[in-house]
């Protein structure tokens, strides 16, 4: 009964039974994804996923009686967590992804972030995705190209340039431009970048533009890519 009682009470406030270690707070994934950690209007916990080019993966969790914390998520695949701390500012979390040939697992590390870290963490994943994006972008025009025999031009979009302001916007719309349909390129989830390709004068090469403004100064950072070329920052570090 005393166990019981203890479980209980550590399950109600949200903690690791074992450890009594609180796992309410902002987690970092080494830069790939963020996690927190917070409770709904009814007090239960609930996990937000932010991982590049996917929209936010939200789920309720359980405490197991062993102090694992479970929930799912579900993104490019669906997967299954269980997180325990290793030590107040640190979680493992052991993680089976579903796939169609059976699951695969893989154990991550989070670190409890502080507000200079989550920004770090932002600046990161918001970089992943432009980049990400452009070099998309490019894969998609030689695979075009390797069938039809040419580029194609895609207007810049979602955004003006002016319009960039760090915040994530959705890319599907009525008004998106015929030209990503024609080559077959879509993001996944919300942008905060905006996006376009130019193509040569002689048709032989092109290039792939990606912009953000994460901090809304009017002067956004800026990604290229070109048939030879993968992703890469034109601006310096420091814009951002």
């Amino acid at each position: 009964m005393l166990l019981w009682c203890v479980l209980t009470t550590a399950l109600a406030r949200g903690v690791d039974p074992v450890t009594t270690f609180d796992y309410t707070g902002d987690w970092d994934v080494g830069g790939k994804a963020l996690i927190t950690i917070a409770r709904d209007a009814r007090g239960v916990l609930v996990v937000r996923v932010n991982v590049p080019n996917e929209a936010d993966d939200a789920s309720a969790t359980f405490m197991d009686p062993t102090g694992c914390l479970r929930f799912s998520t579900r993104g490019r695949r669906s997967a299954y967590h269980c997180l325990r701390f290793g030590d107040p500012d640190t979680l493992l979390d052991d993680v089976v992804f579903e796939g169609p040939n059976g699951g695969s697992s893989e154990v991550f590390v989070l670190h409890r972030s502080t507000p200079a870290l989550r920004e770090a963490a932002r600046r990161q994943l918001v970089d992943a995705e432009v980049a990400g994006n452009v070099n998309g972008l490019k894969t998609a025009e030689l695979a075009y190209e390797a069938a039809f025999d040419q580029f194609v031009s895609v207007p810049l979009w979602p955004r003006p340039l002016a319009g960039l302001n760090g915040a994530a916007v959705r890319f599907e719309d009525p008004a998106v431009p015929p030209e990503y349909q024609q080559i077959g390129w879509r993001p996944d989830g919300l942008v905060t970048g905006t996006y376009s390709v130019d193509v040569s004068a002689d048709g032989v090469d092109f290039t792939v533009n990606g912009w953000q403004d994460l901090d809304g100064d009017g002067v956004p950072a800026h990604w290229q890519a070109s048939r030879l070329e993968n992703a890469h920052r034109v601006t310096p570090e420091a814009v951002r």
